[in-house]
């Protein structure tokens, strides 16, 4: 699921079709990929996947104007697994937006759980963080209304041809109310300032939700769960975009990419029985690794966090990994895509297909 930038010129960054780059795919035997190659010793090439893709959709929220389009293809089975769900804005007073792919394993039952209900619970435990937020939204002189001031000050200095500062004692026009250049800098940090503490407070304000919702929510799907012995699991990958800043919560092993100056820029990182911190942390909970074609908790699941599978909850957890990046016109695009469609398409071919 892309977003993309309108930079500042007001110029639309052109979106290029390519389906197969933010697919979301099934997590067992995906979509047949065509490849030619007459040797089997050939390099590997991009597999041609056909898939629909959703019209774009032009959103204007949170400072941003921004294109987004979502795919989906179904594997083999009879059903797909996979969700996605997209809310830009979040909510009809929010300023943040909200982007999520939700990889299904064992039953669609979880990620269509978390589809239907995390982008409302985010929405809600958002907003009752930012209530507790000291720093407001800095809505103060904008640097373009300063530079005006300054100007008109600057304007009659000249006109009165009085550059040296010296108070003739006679009236010079200069308007006192008016700030000086110095006043002027002195506002320009306090702004930049305040921006800089809001920013960095709304990051912190969206981690935090992100944290508590998904383990409320994974909490809430599990007592279901265990009432209708329901094994489903799901990999959850949101990004929050605010107005200048994007944060991005992963449990499992969907991926985000961001475009970044001809450079695929990774904004999550796979949640792996063998990742070091996670083998230490299954391992401190009392349970194990084992590999069985890849390594498993439990010798059972080839990830070590996701919402439900609630057999193994003790050892896979639901806690959000963050990752916050600035976002800005040079970002053209980023990528959320479940797990058969990054492994298909690795971080540097999906940016070079766009």
């Amino acid at each position: 699921m892309p977003f993309r930038f309108r930079g500042a010129s007001g110029i639309t960054i052109s979106m290029a079709t390519c389906a197969a780059l933010y697919t979301h795919l099934q997590g067992s035997p995906g979509a047949r990929a065509e490849q030619k190659s007459t040797n089997s010793r050939d390099k590997w090439a991009p597999p041609r996947l056909k898939c629909p893709e959703s019209p774009s959709v032009y959103v204007g929220a949170a400072g941003k104007d921004l294109v987004y389009s979502t795919a989906t293809i179904k594997g083999k089975r009879s059903y797909q697994e996979d969700r996605y769900s997209a809310h830009a804005p979040l909510s009809e007073n929010s300023d943040v937006m909200f982007f999520g792919v939700f990889d299904g394993h064992a039953g669609a039952r979880c990620s269509e759980y978390v589809m239907e209900n995390l982008g409302t619970m985010v929405d809600t435990e958002l907003s009752n963080i930012r209530r507790n937020l000291v720093c407001a939204k800095p809505y103060a002189s904008t640097s373009k209304n300063i530079a005006a001031k300054v100007g008109g000050n600057i304007k009659a200095r000249e006109d009165t041809g009085n550059d040296s500062g010296y108070d003739s004692g006679e009236d010079s026009g200069i308007d006192e109310s008016k700030p000086s250049s110095r006043d002027a800098e002195r506002i320009n940090v306090k702004e930049l300032e305040d921006r800089i503490a809001y920013r960095n407070a709304m990051i912190g304000a969206c981690g935090a939700a992100l944290q508590v919702s998904f383990n409320k929510l994974d909490s809430q799907f599990l007592t279901r769960a265990t009432k209708n012995n329901w094994h489903d699991g799901a990999c959850v990958l949101v990004a929050l975009l605010t107005e200048d800043a994007l944060v991005v919560g992963n449990a499992g092993d969907c991926r985000a990419v961001m475009y970044r100056d001809g450079k695929a820029v990774p904004l999550s990182y796979d949640h792996k029985p063998n990742r070091l911190d996670e083998f230490q942390r299954i391992k401190d909970a009392g349970g194990f690794v084992a590999w069985k074609g890849v390594w498993r908790v439990q010798g059972v699941l080839a990830i070590s966090r996701s919402f439900g599978d609630k057999s193994l909850k003790q050892w896979v957890v639901s806690d959000a990994e963050l990752v916050d990046e600035e976002f800005s016109g040079e970002d053209s695009f980023i990528i959320l895509a479940t797990y058969v469609a990054h492994t298909l398409l690795p971080k540097r071919t999906t940016v070079c297909l766009h």
